[in-house]
């Protein structure tokens, strides 16, 4: 049999259930019906779990996204369900699906074209822009999902990120006959600023910040904006 695994909408938002139909048929197109499978899906609470399909071959699975899951930013997020048998079939029969969601309200750019200077803006997001393609004029995901300006609180902080090298042994160089020293390499992480505050008209403007005009592989500051996505969840975004 073939299975057909389907998320119900376009698109989900954090905070909402999630739900999928799963529709399997042989290969005469005769529904597999009362056939057990399993669903499983690291980002939900949906682990190995199974069901049996009703005698029309179909099924419906409802779900919410775990609530430890960490976004990497207030962009939408593409997941992946994946469903196989969970018979004793000699050949093990699987289907998956992708499937999007949002895990914020708002969407945060920044702008660091001027040394020390961070240019910030907000807006609430159209979430509906996600079945539209990206036009050329939109050159960023920002000015693609941007609905209207929002003044949002937002937590922004600034961190300088070393390669730091130490000496914790040393060996005999018989042949040159000299001491090597033996290093040991971590990287450290220091908060150099730390800012709360609410972008007016949906933009903020911070100045005289340290700059990395002189950053490399093993030095360089980075930023992390954390907000409240709306959704239940602090986003956090870095750049």
């Amino acid at each position: 049999y073939i299975i057909d695994v389907q998320p119900d909408k376009e698109y989900f938002t954090a905070d909402e259930e999630i739900s999928f139909t799963i529709q399997a048929n042989y290969f005469d197109g005769l529904p597999a019906a009362n056939v057990a499978l399993r669903a499983d899906c690291y980002w939900l609470d949906l682990e190995n779990e199974e069901f049996v399909l009703d005698e029309n071959g179909k099924a419906s699975l409802h779900t919410k996204l775990k609530s430890d899951y960490k976004f990497a930013g207030w962009t939408p997020d593409q997941l992946y369900l994946y469903v196989n048998s969970a018979g004793e079939e000699e050949i093990e029969v699987r289907s998956e699906c992708d499937f999007t969601v949002f895990p914020s309200r708002y969407a945060v750019d920044l702008s660091l074209d001027t040394p020390g200077q961070l240019k910030i803006r907000t807006a609430e997001i159209d979430h509906d822009r996600l079945l539209v393609q990206k036009e050329e004029k939109d050159k960023s995901d920002f000015d693609h999902y941007s609905k209207q300006t929002a003044d949002l609180p937002l937590h922004i902080r600034m961190y300088h990120k070393e390669w730091v090298e130490t000496v914790v042994d040393t060996y005999y160089d018989s042949i040159n006959k000299r001491s090597i020293p033996v290093k040991k390499g971590e990287w450290r992480t220091e908060e150099v600023f730390s800012r709360q505050l609410k972008t007016v008209d949906g933009k903020a403007v911070l100045e005289n910040l340290p700059t990395d005009k002189d950053s490399s592989w093993n030095s360089y500051y980075f930023y992390l904006i954390t907000f409240d996505g709306g959704y239940g969840w602090q986003v956090e975004q870095r750049q």
